[in-house]
Order: structure tokens, then C-alpha cells, then sequence
């Protein structure tokens, strides 16, 4: 590695050397490893599309390159360790604005907050045809919020609880669809707005799905032994035994 490391350097120094004033790889830099000194000249990001940038295998965080087309904006984007994410604030002028239904964002636009440049997206597929809620056992998680946006807390608090395993949390949080890593599963206000465009979406069975809400247990400081699905045949919305089987369809905030 360290061969590989020691070449590749000197072969980048030797191409800027030609042009650039000053290059200094300086490792016991507390500030600066790199530094590079240059009249009139820049350091070139990788320039990609927004398919080609979702498309990097396992990017790992702080990577960065120049999105020519991302319907966040055009510019440089870094990848925080879940999502690539812009690095500057780009001029609202510059930004998409988005209406419900319209394919974005590895998903398909649910809702849209009042700038009309954020909002949710549902995954384009299941993630499963059957699991259960829980894992193994019946816990307190705490994943009672039934909002917008609450299944984002819900999800990490279920996987928290939880632990490792298969279950429908955990299912929603694995999905990687678009090149995005930060998919969870959704609050029951937020599957209903997926049942509200389920024809729009497609895909879907009729059959139950999964919310990220819990019940809480009676008394309270008893395990909750149930959550809320929505049936996707008529939209009826019930509880149901986390030990029972229902669908994921996973959901993500732009």
C-alpha cells in the first residue's frame, strides 16, 4: 500500500511540478498534508453526472468530485458517510423545485415542504414481501412518533433497541436505491402519503405494510407488542402483532 501510495504520489508531483509553483506532501503537518501553491492554475475535482457519482462502489466519507448535473444543484459534493452532499450553499436560484410524483432523488416525490426544493421519497420497490417487526423480542423502543419526518427517529431508535438482525427496521435502513444510504422506514403519516400515490409509485401488493410507529404497551412501561400497518388493499389502517409478517417500503429525506 505504501509502494502503491509513494508511486501514485510521484507521478501526480511530476505531472504538476511542469506548472505549478510549489506542491509540499509534508505527513507530520499538523494543518496541511498537501499543500499546493500555483499562479492562475486549480486543483480539478473528478466531473461526473449524478448517475456516475451514485454509482461509486462503498464510497467512504470525505470523498469529493464535481456533480455536472445532480438535481440538487451543480457543483462539488462530499460524501458524509451516508449521502453525497453538497459542499457549498448553492444560490437558491440554482435549485430544482419538485412536485409530488416526480421521479427524484432514487425514489419518487411523496411530498414536498413549502420551499418546494425539499421533501420525501419512496423507494420505487419493496425491500421485502414478508418480515416481522421485531427482533426475537418485545422491547420498549420509544418509536411512537407518527409524523412527517418521524420515522427518520423512529427507525434509529427501533434499530438501537433491536440490534442486528432481520427485521423491518433494519430492512428499511440496509436499502441503498440510488446510490443513497440513509432509507428508513416510515412513520404513519408518511405511509399514508405513499398509499395517497401508491397507483402513481406502483409495485405495490395489496397486502400490509409496516409503519415505523409503535403502540405503546398498557401500562406504558410494558413492552408494546404491536405497531401500525396500512392495509394497501382499501387503505384501512390497524394494528398489528410485531411477531406478524407485512411488507417494507422504504422512504428517504432530500
Amino acid at each position: 500500500m505504501k509502494i502503491k501510495l509513494i508511486i501514485t504520489l510521484g507521478l501526480l508531483m511530476a505531472q504538476w511540478s511542469a506548472k505549478a509553483q510549489s506542491i509540499t506532501l509534508n505527513p507530520s503537518d499538523s494543518k496541511n498534508i498537501l499543500t499546493i501553491e500555483a499562479s492562475g492554475q486549480a486543483l480539478k475535482l473528478p466531473v461526473l453526472n449524478e448517475s456516475q457519482r451514485n454509482l461509486i462502489a462503498a464510497p467512504v466519507m470525505g470523498m469529493q468530485v464535481y456533480c455536472s448535473n445532480c438535481l440538487a444543484g451543480t457543483g462539488a459534493y462530499s460524501y458524509n458517510g451516508y449521502s453525497w452532499v453538497p459542499m457549498f450553499v448553492f444560490d437558491s436560484s440554482d435549485l430544482p423545485s419538485y412536485t409530488v410524483g416526480q421521479l427524484a432523488h432514487g425514489g419518487r416525490v411523496i411530498f414536498v415542504d413549502d420551499t418546494g426544493r425539499h421533501g420525501l421519497v419512496v423507494a420505487p420497490v419493496d425491500q421485502t414481501i414478508g418480515i416481522k417487526w421485531f427482533n426475537v423480542n418485545f422491547h420498549i423502543t420509544g418509536a411512537t412518533r407518527v409524523g412527517i419526518y418521524g420515522g427518520i427517529e423512529n427507525t434509529t431508535d427501533i434499530v438501537r433497541i433491536e440490534g442486528n438482525g432481520s427485521y423491518a427496521a433494519k430492512i428499511a435502513q440496509s436499502y441503498t436505491g440510488g446510490g443513497f444510504g440513509d432509507w428508513y422506514l416510515p412513520s404513519l403519516e408518511e405511509l399514508k402519503l405513499i398509499y395517497n400515490q401508491k397507483n402513481t409509485i406502483g409495485g405495490f401488493a395489496d397486502a400490509n405494510y409496516w409503519t415505523s410507529t409503535e403502540i405503546e404497551g398498557s401500562p406504558t412501561n410494558n413492552p408494546s407488542i404491536t405497531a401500525y400497518v396500512k392495509d394497501f388493499t382499501a387503505g384501512a389502517e390497524s394494528a398489528l402483532g410485531k411477531q406478524s409478517d407485512a411488507r417494507v417500503r422504504a422512504i428517504r429525506k432530500f
